[in-house]
């Protein structure tokens, strides 16, 4: 599993990536829409995780 070491005020390397990866994939989505999905990813991954 994947993980992330998010510290407030500062995003991580994969976080950044991940952003990207999302916008290169949907061109459609802005960065703020992009990081949201990805935090939404995050959230059920975590969840399926436990």
């Amino acid at each position: 599993m994947t993980s992330f070491d998010l510290k407030p005020g500062k995003m991580s390397d994969q976080y950044e990536a991940a952003i990207k990866a999302m916008m290169r994939s949907r061109p459609d989505l802005s960065r703020t829409s992009a990081a949201r999905l990805v935090n939404e990813i995050l959230e059920i991954a975590d969840e399926n995780g436990k």
